[in-house]
């Protein structure tokens, strides 16, 4: 399953994965990640960040 990761203020260089619904404001995607961090931005999808282990455990726990 593809996933879009974003970037929050507090932690601009981790990636959370981005909940489907997201909103544009001034050129930028912003929404939650399905950790609840309020992201802020996207990560390029082939760039190389820490990414977030709450995520991650609930992306493993997500059927396919």
């Amino acid at each position: 399953m593809p996933v879009a990761w974003g970037h929050s203020v507090l932690e601009p260089d981790r990636g959370h994965v981005r909940e489907p619904d997201t909103h544009l404001v001034d050129g930028a995607t912003v929404g939650f990640a399905i950790c609840g961090a309020w992201l802020v931005g996207d990560l390029p999808p082939d760039a190389t960040f820490p990414r977030c282990s709450t995520c991650l455990a609930l992306l493993a726990d997500t059927p396919p």
